[in-house]
């Protein structure tokens, strides 16, 4: 199909180690403006339970955390939001990784030119988050379609 865009498949590395923390698969939220990543799921990463954090100031005032580090060298690599001011509350039980403590490699790129690979920059990031923002555009109005039918089957007015 001319035009067609496909998905960028990325893996989600430590920057310490460059162990495997997740993939674009399990990606949820793409936040550039805070500088992180949330995940449904994510390996090599164990959530610090011995402390829970209380975020002061800024729209996550309130917000509790445990710190998320990676297995393999123990480096912090972002939180797990157990309590979130309601503007923020997607994050709640996600991973949330921190843009500056990991390293993003696209899929497919080693079998270019050049070969070694790419990691992503910001720039790209915003097309990954263009993606996400689609898809989710796409569920909410099929979610709305369904709500619209249902009404007028029932003859409810807005």
């Amino acid at each position: 199909m001319v035009g067609a865009r496909t998905r960028t498949l990325c893996v989600y590395h430590c920057a310490g180690c460059r162990e495997i923390l997740g993939d674009s698969l399990t990606l949820t939220i793409s936040d550039t403006e805070n500088r992180r990543l949330a995940l449904k799921r994510a390996t090599s990463v164990e959530v610090s339970v011995q402390q829970v954090k209380i975020v002061k100031g800024g729209v996550e005032d309130g917000a509790a955390y445990n710190d998320l580090t990676c297995k393999r060298c123990s480096l912090n690599v972002g939180k797990m939001y157990l309590k979130l001011p309601t503007e923020v509350e997607l994050l709640k039980g996600l991973y949330s990784l921190d843009l500056d403590a990991i390293q993003i490699y696209r899929l497919g790129d080693a079998s270019r030119e050049g070969g070694e690979g790419h990691l992503l920059d910001q720039d790209n990031m915003i097309t990954a988050l263009q993606m996400v923002v689609l898809a989710l555009d796409k569920r909410i109005s099929k979610l709305e379609g369904g709500r619209a039918a249902k009404k007028q089957k029932t003859g409810e007015k807005n």
